[in-house]
């Protein structure tokens, strides 16, 4: 009688395939959670491998410099602590823009994505990481929020809705600028 220990394992290995088979779907199917927007063409993410001390490489993102044209940022890499450039310098706009809304103390704009920034971020969003298509929807939605009185539903009421609704926020948009000067 031949060894059926490698029929069995196989056929175990196939069975834990078909049970955890959405999971391993999960594993090669591309996550994300950014909303795409029309005409987002300008997008210049470069990442580089930077060695520490033997360390795991760290990916480290390459930002627009201070003075680039809005028209030229990059509206969909994710910001967070210790970032340096442009898109944060725009990002600590949005923050004071929103800090004006809701009375609250404003951050300084530098340009470096330090405590001060990603606290207020945290504090507004309940999140220390995000891109500046975000920041400019999480402006719209509270500015919206303000108008009608539901500052409190502000998140789900109207962002969730502009994430999934791009008319809604285009028409956001234009209300916040129709009514603020641009940033």
């Amino acid at each position: 009688m031949k060894n059926k220990l490698p029929i069995i394992i196989g056929l175990g290995a196939l069975a834990l395939g078909f049970v955890f088979r959405k999971k391993i779907a999960q594993l090669f199917t591309p996550q994300t959670n950014l909303p795409i927007l029309p005409n987002d063409e300008n997008i210049n993410m470069v990442s580089i491998p930077v060695p520490k001390d033997n360390k795991p490489n760290k990916v480290e993102k390459i930002l627009s410099p201070i003075g680039t044209t809005k028209d030229n940022l990059n509206f969909s890499i994710p910001l967070s602590i210790n970032d340096k450039g442009a898109e944060v310098l725009k990002l600590q706009q949005i923050l004071n823009r929103i800090s004006v809304l809701n009375n609250s103390q404003k951050i300084t704009e530098d340009g470096k994505f330090g405590i001060g920034t990603q606290t207020k971020l945290s504090k507004i969003f309940g999140k220390s990481l995000i891109t500046l298509r975000n920041a400019y929807t999480m402006l719209f939605a509270i500015y919206a929020a303000k108008r009608n009185k539901e500052q409190k539903n502000w998140f789900d009421k109207y962002y969730q809705m502009y994430l999934i609704q791009p008319e809604r926020l285009k028409n956001a948009r234009k209300l916040y600028f129709d009514n603020n000067s641009s940033i």
